[in-house]
């Protein structure tokens, strides 16, 4: 291989959608260097050695470990350049992460808006997290400073925890379960990811705790869990796609020698997409306009438009849109329009995908039509908004 081409493995358990979007992002910033040269290494989650019997035939490695993951100590041994997207091998190997403050803030922000007197927040294997400062210590520190009650429950661990659907023992399960109905309400409840807000919801259901008047719940990830079931769960994406062209960056910086040590690089979350599971619904409002509310935020940048609204509810479009805009404050089809703005520019920020994409995934089928609504509501077009984002940053 030529000398100039650099030679990087990723090494990314198989089974998660924030591993599928790590490699996203990866692949996204090496087309557009041409002297990267990829080499895929996929494993189970939990494996003690995905690289046994592998030559090591890379200089540099892309990982997402924590500190279990000793297999890792190989790569350090063989000389070979390792970037992490967790922080768990801090002082080892250089990371790229979420601002795991910034998340907290977050969480904190949504649910002690909804004015719960009380928190908590539910992880895994909270305890065996080595880390001075973890989300649910910039999670607590948060509640502390606004004089809100704070409980944390750890959910442990168990056999089989690292499968990717995570089957969770009875006993685990019903621990979770009485730590819910002890907890004092109103109270918003921050989850780890949207697995564990998912497993929160329908626990509390079976407990005939009401959701989200009892127990706000709020998830992270935006994972496709999220919108499965009942109610759909209000969540804190993590575009993973952004940490994987910022490991790609720091990893090329080191094999090219730009410098012997690399920074940490903290990526800022999206805004919370609130959802039915912390939507507190408004005691003067009847029941089709929060579900017309909730479909637009689940289905804005489907093309969702306000005749289809108008199948949810036996009114007059008329009379239809001036309740609405009396509950929310705008009207259905300026909702739809907020909503779509606000995806375009969390997409625009924070992954590099083409205009015509996020045209795509805003609900328009023409580039040029979605330019021209994005430069309507903001001023600018989404070259230009994208441009002074990274100029900003």
């Amino acid at each position: 291989m030529p000398e100039d081409k650099l030679r990087i493995a990723l090494l990314l358990p198989v089974g998660s959608e924030f591993s599928d979007r790590l490699a996203e992002g990866i692949v996204e910033g090496a087309l557009s260097d041409t002297r990267i040269v990829l080499v895929e290494v996929r494993y189970r989650d939990g494996d003690r050695d995905p690289l046994r019997n592998r030559p090591l035939d890379f200089a540099g490695a892309l990982v997402w470990l924590d500190h279990r993951d000793t297999w890792v100590n190989g790569l350090l041994e063989a000389g070979i350049k390792v970037v992490n997207a967790n922080s768990g091998w801090h002082g080892r190997i250089p990371y790229a992460v979420f601002d795991g403050a910034a998340i907290a803030r977050l969480a904190a922000q949504h649910l002690l808006g909804l004015g719960c007197g009380h928190a908590a927040y539910i992880g895994w294997e909270t305890a065996q997290d080595p880390r001075p400062e973890t989300p649910l210590t910039w999670f607590a520190t948060c509640c502390q400073e606004a004089g809100v009650v704070f409980q944390g429950h750890d959910m442990g661990k168990f056999r089989g925890m690292d499968d990717p659907v995570r089957p969770v023992p009875a006993a685990v399960r019903a621990r979770l379960r009485s730590f819910l109905v002890k907890l004092a309400k109103p109270a918003g409840v921050w989850c780890e990811d949207d697995h564990l807000a998912r497993l929160v919801c329908d626990l509390a259901a079976e407990a005939g705790l009401k959701v989200p008047q009892d127990l706000a719940v709020l998830g992270t990830g935006d994972l496709r869990v999220a919108l499965m079931g009942e109610p759909s769960i209000s969540t804190i994406p993590l575009l993973a796609q952004s940490v994987g062209r910022e490991m790609l960056r720091l990893l090329v910086r080191l094999l090219t020698g730009e410098r012997s040590a690399v920074d940490p690089v903290l990526v800022p979350p999206s805004p919370v997409i609130a959802r039915a599971s912390t939507l507190q619904p408004d005691a003067g409002a009847d029941a089709f306009f929060r579900h017309a509310w909730r479909w637009i935020q689940d289905h804005a940048c489907e093309g969702v438009t306000v005749n289809e609204l108008m199948e949810l509810v036996p009114l007059s479009q008329r009379a239809f849109t001036r309740r609405f805009a009396e509950l929310y404050g705008r009207t259905p089809g300026e909702e739809i329009r907020r909503v779509r703005v606000e995806q375009a520019k969390s997409h625009l920020r924070h992954t590099t995908f083409s205009i015509e994409r996020i045209a795509r995934l805003c609900g328009y089928d023409q580039q040029a039509k979605f330019s021209n609504f994005f430069k309507r509501e903001t001023g600018m077009s989404p070259s230009e908004y994208r441009l002074e984002k990274d100029s900003a940053g």
